[in-house]
């Protein structure tokens, strides 16, 4: 109901998903938060940002790249519980039914792959050796990520893995079903703060107009890929998303939405495919992550990430 008092009852908190295989698993998390909270979409939040719209013990339930499990075991559930979902993909990835560059390097050896990197930034292996494949990729443009590939798998006669994300048909069903929303996640899932003003353009304003094209209906919401402020993406992707016309845009910063969130990053946090005590970490929410980022990897992932930028910046100099 839209309310005319602007009245505040409470954060909110919007939950995000990737692939999952575990059915069972998902379902009882829906079960759940069924019972404990209301489930709300996209424009709900956005009424509520603006004050339109009172919502206490909200939950916004997100999935981002649009991994074919969505239509294979979330949809079914969702359905089956009538609860509303958003889902971010990217157009390119559909129409051309192309794997993202994370789905293709699966089953890669690492140190090979890295080799071929190596030659691509001109940069010796020897100088980041020690750093994870993951975080050497995060740190490169989307182009030279894409040129490895196709290198590694020509020098090492690997075929192209079958599709793995979600169809044009599959797409266009979810959005009639009035259960999903469907908002863009760039055209090939870039960090958007390694490209060029050019490319972060192109990847956000092609990805948000084609999926509008797609759809037949103007697309008014983003998630940034990776989606970690000022690592990710920065004022220059949120000035894009502006210019088009974008309502909400979600990060990856793991705490409530509040009455003062900035609409062009939303905070999200994730529940990871099987994890086991997700009660806990919904109750505890920042407070896990804080608690989590202790003692898990994540502070040696950016501290790679952050060596290898550093290292490709001095050697572009």
């Amino acid at each position: 109901m839209m309310l005319t008092i602007k009245e505040y009852l409470g954060p909110i908190k919007v939950i995000n998903f990737h692939a999952i295989s575990d059915g069972l698993w998902f379902e009882k998390i829906v079960k759940y938060l069924k019972n404990k909270n209301n489930i709300i979409t996209c424009a709900d939040l956005e009424a509520n940002l603006k004050g339109e719209l009172s919502i206490k013990n909200g939950v916004l339930l997100t999935v981002d790249d649009g991994e074919r499990s969505f239509y294979d075991i979330i949809y079914p559930i969702i359905k089956k519980h009538q609860i509303p979902m958003t889902i971010f993909v990217s157009p390119k990835i559909t129409i051309q039914e192309e794997n993202f560059w994370f789905q293709e390097i699966e089953g890669f050896n690492h140190l090979k792959f890295k080799k071929i990197c190596a030659e691509i930034l001109q940069i010796p292996l020897v100088s980041f050796l020690h750093i994870k494949v993951l975080a050497l990729i995060k740190s490169m443009q989307i182009h030279e990520v894409q040129e490895a590939i196709e290198v590694y798998k020509s020098k090492y006669n690997v075929h192209k893995k079958p599709f793995q994300n979600l169809t044009v048909n599959e797409l266009k069903e979810l959005k009639s079903s009035g259960l999903v929303t469907i908002g863009a996640h760039t055209m090939t899932h870039p960090i958007l703060l390694n490209e060029t003003d050019e490319q972060a353009s192109f990847e956000i304003g092609s990805s948000v107009q084609e999926l509008s094209d797609l759809l037949n209906e103007q697309v008014k919401y983003f998630a940034y890929p990776n989606g970690i402020p000022a690592i990710d993406y920065n004022q220059r992707e949120v000035e894009i998303l502006k210019d088009l016309g974008i309502e909400l845009s979600f990060s990856t910063r793991f705490t409530k939405v509040c009455k003062s969130s900035n609409k062009f990053e939303i905070p999200r946090g994730e529940i990871s495919n099987g994890q086991f005590d997700f009660r806990k970490k919904l109750v505890l929410w920042e407070h896990w992550n804080f608690l989590a980022t202790l003692k898990n990897k994540r502070k040696e992932h950016l501290k790679q990430r952050k060596f290898m930028l550093d290292l490709i910046r001095m050697n572009n100099a």
